[in-house]
């Protein structure tokens, strides 16, 4: 509301006093900026990380739900960005605090912790990804040694004597 508000009078304000409102007489690009700098300038960093937060807690929230699978993910990603957080906030905020401009000052902690949360969310999608496929990777060496053993059941082939008469009850195929 505060930010509409100020939107409201920043429509209204005739700086260089011709009668014509400033908003009016600049281009697209300008009035973008102008309007960027009034909402960055007006609203409360930490609500709007609260409001962010809130929305990213349902979203997960409804993700854990759908598969365990992706809450562990979303588990390892949180994790990591916190872990990552307070490295950057004791050794990089201190140097990006002094580097930008004072009205901005108080964006700095709540971006540097969009940017870890987003760098933890990949590096834990790349993890699971890695796990994943080594899983699927083993799974299709059982299928695999599986097969192999019934083809040599199937051919009343036995080398050495290992292969049972039962498949099931082996446990060869796991260490094939």
């Amino acid at each position: 509301m505060i930010v509409l508000e100020e939107s409201k009078k920043d429509d209204n304000v005739d700086a260089d006093g011709d009668g014509v409102a400033d908003v009016n007489q600049i281009d697209s690009k300008a009035l973008l900026l102008r309007k960027a700098n009034l909402v960055m300038t007006k609203i409360n960093p930490k609500k709007v990380d609260t409001a962010l937060a809130a929305i990213s807690k349902v979203w997960l929230s409804v993700i854990s739900v759908l598969t365990v699978q992706f809450a562990r993910t979303i588990a390892l990603s949180v994790s990591i960005s916190e872990s990552m957080k307070k490295v950057v906030n004791r050794y990089i905020t201190p140097t990006i605090q002094s580097a930008t401009p004072k009205e901005y000052q108080r964006w700095v902690p709540v971006v540097v912790g969009w940017i870890c949360k987003s760098i933890g969310i990949s590096l834990a999608w790349y993890i699971q990804a890695v796990i994943s496929a080594v899983t699927t990777a083993l799974e299709g060496g059982k299928i695999a040694a599986y097969a192999i053993l019934k083809f040599f059941k199937d051919k009343d082939m036995n080398p050495g004597g290992f292969i049972p008469d039962d498949l099931d009850e082996t446990y060869i195929d796991k260490a094939i």
